[in-house]
């Protein structure tokens, strides 16, 4: 998901924006989390190693309850956003990915991930488009420091950092910085867009190779390149969404309740000492 091939490009023009930093070096970070593409994970886990409560997938909830007590453990403190009405250029690359999908999340597990979130007293928020967009302009704005997702296009719409990866085994954490990103590749941030949008994304398809496309933004605009007037009208199109910036939405914000956490907890089968471990990790003795 996100620019075709990216990190393998990354790796190979800007390695330097790639940093491995320990856990501890993220400590009091806000972090802005693309709450749908982590849920279809998880529940894409559990789907197929059958973990399963009440004929129902549980995964979503285990795996949010452990990484997010496991985050604030650290010192990092989450915000997780759900989309919104994704714009209609990437309703086709959404309605392809239904078609491959094995994995087809239950009703109601978004809300149940809501109510999760709400017990454990985490702040998140329902964004106006795409939840990636809003994850970027959250740290643009300063009220994140970084997004985390796998999705490279958090950097197209301009997240300042990007936590790729947290490895809860080794304590490290896999951390791009845009502003190296440019640096390395000597690119404008109007010029990375381009370069990424005629690589290819989530809203339109790629028009040419990585490296085609990045001498092609070196050496003059998108608007003179010799494109069908389909490619340039989508390459338009692509950069509008990738610019395009929202109004601040309503965080929504609870103390924890502990007593009904647990209940929430037992009632999708999460095991007592999973439970035990989470609280442990969000300062809760039980």
């Amino acid at each position: 998901m996100g620019i075709n091939g990216f990190y393998k490009f990354l790796a190979q023009h800007a390695p330097k924006s790639v940093q491995r930093v320990k856990i501890t070096e993220l400590k009091g970070a806000v972090v802005a989390i693309d709450a749908s593409l982590a849920i279809y994970q998880w529940y894409a886990v559990g789907q197929s190693r059958g973990i399963m409560h009440n004929g129902k997938v549980s995964n979503h909830i285990q795996g949010m309850f452990l990484r997010t007590s496991y985050l604030l453990e650290q010192n990092i403190t989450p915000i997780y956003v759900f989309d919104g009405v994704p714009p209609d250029s990437k309703q086709l690359t959404l309605t392809a990915r239904r078609a491959t999908r094995r994995v087809h999340i239950h009703h109601g597990a978004f809300n149940e991930c809501k109510e999760l979130l709400t017990l454990m007293g985490v702040s998140y928020l329902v964004a106006e488009a795409d939840a990636e967009a809003k994850c970027a302009q959250l740290t643009i704005d300063g009220y994140c420091d970084y997004v985390m997702s796998r999705d490279s296009d958090s950097l197209v719409f301009g997240a300042r950092g990007l936590i790729k990866d947290i490895n809860l085994n080794t304590n490290y954490a896999e951390v791009i910085s845009l502003a190296d990103v440019l640096n390395e590749l000597k690119l404008t941030m109007e010029q990375f867009v381009d370069l990424c949008v005629l690589i290819g994304s989530d809203y339109n398809r790629g028009i040419m190779s990585p490296m085609k496309a990045l001498r092609a933004v070196r050496e003059t605009t998108v608007d003179k390149l010799k494109l069908t007037d389909a490619d340039m009208k989508a390459v338009v199109d692509t950069r509008e969404v990738f610019t395009k910036k929202y109004n601040h939405s309503d965080v929504i914000t609870s103390d924890a309740a502990p007593d009904e956490l647990m209940k929430f907890l037992t009632k999708f089968g999460i095991g007592e000492s999973k439970i035990c471990l989470g609280l442990q990790r969000m300062g809760i003795k039980k």
